[in-house]
């Protein structure tokens, strides 16, 4: 799945059915990459990641890996 700032931080209320519906699909076997420039939903706990990566001027660059 490909995601593009898909609430964007101003729909709160679609966050909790927004990552359900992404963590019963990643239980099915699917792979999710979210683009988002919300430093708020990029640094939010509650979405799990298995890597954040930041893109700067040498390309992306790993910030956070899951253990």
């Amino acid at each position: 799945m490909l995601l593009e700032s898909p609430v964007q931080g101003r729909f709160t209320n679609l966050m909790p059915p927004l990552l359900n519906a992404l963590a019963a699909a990643r239980d099915r076997g699917a792979a999710a990459v979210w683009f988002t420039r919300s430093d708020l939903v990029w640094r939010d706990p509650s979405i799990p990641a298995t890597m954040r990566l930041l893109l700067g001027e040498r390309g992306l660059v790993p910030t956070m890996r899951a253990p």
